[in-house]
């Protein structure tokens, strides 16, 4: 049953923010430190693929020295510096869906820092502790 509008209320804010939505064509995050636009080369929506994005990140344990074996066959050997979570992203033809970026400070080189995309990860393999 529909709502029941009050003589000289507004339009329900549902309406008012889809909207808004329309007629802004880019998202934009602000934070204190910068300005960060949402997109990401690849977003998902499908179920399936989403359940095994949220496998990999119970993988990814902040502060868990790791290798990622990417799909390109290169790997990246690095400690977790904060555990990723699924976010909402659009693409390049502004499909909103979700992926996640993976933060990992280098092991040879702590002062250098890999950002990866969670879908571009094949696999999560455990870092020896001397490895360097």
């Amino acid at each position: 049953m529909p709502a029941k509008r009050m003589a000289g209320s507004r339009l329900p804010v549902v309406r008012f923010c889809a909207a808004f939505t329309r007629s802004v064509r880019s998202v934009v995050s602000i934070t204190e430190d910068a300005v960060m636009i949402q997109y990401a080369p690849h977003v998902y929506s499908d179920p399936l693929r989403i359940a095994l994005l949220e496998a990999l990140l119970g993988r990814l344990v902040e502060r868990e020295r790791v290798v990622l074996v990417l799909q390109s066959g290169n790997r990246v050997a690095g400690t977790v510096s904060a555990r990723p979570s699924l976010q909402h992203f659009f693409d390049h033809n502004e499909q909103s869906g979700v992926n996640a970026t993976v933060r990992l400070d280098d092991l040879g080189c702590c002062s250098q820092q890999h950002v990866v995309w969670l879908d571009s990860i094949c696999e999560v393999l455990r870092a020896p502790r001397d490895a360097a």
